[in-house]
């Protein structure tokens, strides 16, 4: 992890557009990036018709021929799951970054969500579940020394996981929940039957795999699958704000 902690300071140094977060750095133009690709979506805004405005409606046969725009409050509490087991760690660097871009994204739009992940030790038996951000806080210094600190091992006990976060995402009223990962869990049919107690819960259950279909056997509402890590933010993000 100290290694990983000096090749990040040393690619802070690569360019001048960096954003300074617990002794690393994010880049900020791909955050921007990320916000105007936001922007372009129109997420977040409605139309309506209005005495006054910038924009004619071509109609023009109401008392209100002005179209007129308001930014709707992201209500949706939602949460993000990170795989950190032993497979992804030929990718964890980049991993942790492109996490640590959409997050960044995500606090400029003002979406409220949670940030937990998963690991294994072979050092010592059992699964852990980190919190790296609760709902409400900001990802800030704290939460990215969180998301370093965790090493990428083990396997992918996702019934297991899911069990464990239940208590908090029903203590946050979760609304959303997608889990990033790169491999099949563990057991498919103990994860399938986690994933329906989550749903009869009203959580609607995500998922984003790294370069394999084994996940689509899993009864998620949604599924995507991305060939690049860099993908990873403009395709969560996609989920987040989709159906």
């Amino acid at each position: 992890m100290v290694l990983q902690r000096i090749w990040l300071a040393r690619k802070c140094n690569e360019s001048s557009t960096f954003f300074p977060v617990a002794g690393i750095s994010v880049r900020q133009d791909l955050v921007n990036r990320l916000v105007a690709a936001l922007r372009n979506w129109r997420f977040n805004w409605k139309e309506y018709l209005s005495e006054t405005g910038d924009e004619l409606d071509d109609d023009f046969l109401s008392s209100k021929p002005f179209i007129a725009e308001d930014k709707l409050e992201a209500k949706a509490r939602i949460a993000i799951l990170l795989d950190h087991s032993g497979s992804i760690w030929p990718v964890e660097l980049t991993y942790k970054e492109m996490t640590a871009i959409l997050c960044q994204a995500l606090q400029k739009i003002g979406i409220w969500y949670a940030l937990f992940a998963f690991s294994e030790s072979s050092s010592s038996p059992g699964i852990t579940v980190w919190t790296i951000k609760d709902v409400g806080k900001p990802f800030d210094k704290i939460a990215m020394d969180r998301l370093l600190q965790i090493d990428a091992d083990g396997g992918t006990p996702l019934a297991d996981v899911y069990k464990r976060l239940l208590p908090a995402l029903t203590r946050w009223r979760i609304q959303k929940l997608v889990t990033f990962t790169d491999g099949v869990p563990d057991s498919l049919e103990r994860a399938s039957m986690a994933i329906r107690v989550l749903q009869r819960k009203g959580i609607q259950m995500s998922a984003i795999s790294y370069r394999s279909l084994d996940v689509k056997r899993l009864p998620y509402d949604r599924f995507e699958i991305i060939r690049h890590m860099d993908d990873l933010p403009r395709v969560l993000l996609g989920v987040l704000v989709g159906g």
